[in-house]
């Protein structure tokens, strides 16, 4: 686990073993298998989305109070942060979490979280602060989805290629099974380029799995590591709560967009809350984006994240990174506090 940030690397001392077994692995665990639906053409206009206030139905009946900051951001064009959003729960959907050991039975999953496979043993509070992200009752975005925890690191964060290879490969065929329900993968791990672990990616893509990545948190080109480099994966970099691209955030063309990642509170295990930073936490908070959008297969998800995106408003942005921020449109507007200058003039005016 790197010490500046909370996205965990991939060990990758074992990768001579994952290179041994590739073939079997590419052949028997990630058959070539070709998209499953042509993509249609997409195209939203920014421009619709500009005043969207103006057509939007203000209620408080589906207004979640005391919201934490990303939840607001990623449902704002401009911030307000008044502590209330709307509350996501367009419909149910599925999200593997291949990452540490998620406490399953703390209260805010309210039973949406069960356990899927276990390629690693140990706990760990990462892999519960990534699922909050995107179902828990206070602090996820699709508070509908269920999570499939897969954990394929360690007590320490940390683990093997293998295990991530085999916890995607687990993924794919109990995505068969479920009879191909509407799903992505999470994965907010990172570590040194690996050609299996980008093929595996792209091989889920082809199958139509999309892949969502944490960009990684070495302040480098989010090329040079994996599978944060895979051409099919959703790459997400970090921004913080003055939409300033984060310091650690990796970089570059191979970024998709970004998302909060700075400063982020999430579940941790025993019941128990937690602040943490990383691309760790944007990948999920655009995961639980993801099951709140309408999509056919990967190619209309990326296209849709990518048109729909907050343009050209984060500041400090590094090199080539698209400045996109995540953006999903609200069910319906939540009422806000009046303003100061609001009040002032209706004194002014009770005063005439």
């Amino acid at each position: 686990m790197e010490r500046n940030n909370l996205t965990y690397k991939i060990k990758m001392k074992y990768l001579a073993q994952a290179i041994r077994f590739g073939s079997w692995m590419q052949c028997i665990h990630f058959p070539n298998i070709y998209p499953i639906c042509e993509m249609d053409t997409f195209n939203i206009q920014d421009e619709s989305f500009k005043n969207w206030e103006e057509v939007q139905t203000y209620s408080t009946a589906s207004c979640q109070k005391q919201a934490p900051w990303h939840l607001e951001r990623i449902q704002e064009r401009v911030p307000n942060y008044y502590n209330v959003a709307p509350i996501q729960k367009f419909q149910s959907a599925y999200a593997y979490v291949i990452d540490t050991w998620i406490d399953i039975d703390h209260p805010q999953f309210e039973k949406r979280v069960i356990r899927g496979k276990a390629f690693a043993e140990g706990q760990n509070g990462h892999g519960t602060h990534v699922a909050g992200l995107i179902t828990s009752s206070g602090f996820g975005v699709q508070k509908n989805a269920t999570v499939i925890s897969i954990q394929t690191l360690g007590g320490d964060g940390a683990g093997s290629t293998t295990n991530v290879l085999a916890g995607m490969s687990w993924a794919y065929y109990d995505w068969l099974a479920r009879g191909k329900p509407k799903a992505v993968i999470s994965m907010s791990i990172n570590g040194g380029y690996s050609a299996l672990l980008n093929q595996a990616t792209e091989s889920l893509y082809y199958a139509g799995l999309p892949v969502i990545v944490a960009a990684g948190n070495n302040n480098d080109d989010a090329c040079h590591s994996s599978p944060s480099s895979a051409s099919k994966a959703i790459t997400v970099g970090a921004t913080d709560r003055n939409d300033t691209f984060a310091g650690f955030s990796n970089y570059g063309s191979c970024v998709t967009l970004n998302a909060p990642g700075v400063d982020i509170i999430s579940l941790y295990p025993n019941g128990l809350e937690a602040i943490m930073s990383g691309t760790s936490m944007a990948t999920p908070i655009v995961t639980g984006i993801a099951l709140s959008l309408s999509w056919d297969c990967p190619d209309q998800l990326k296209n849709q994240l990518i048109q729909i995106s907050t343009k050209e408003f984060i500041k400090q942005i590094k090199g080539s990174t698209p400045n996109l921020l995540a953006f999903v449109m609200p069910p319906e507007i939540c009422l806000k506090p009046q303003s100061p200058s609001f009040l002032l003039q209706k004194k002014r005016r009770l005063h005439k």
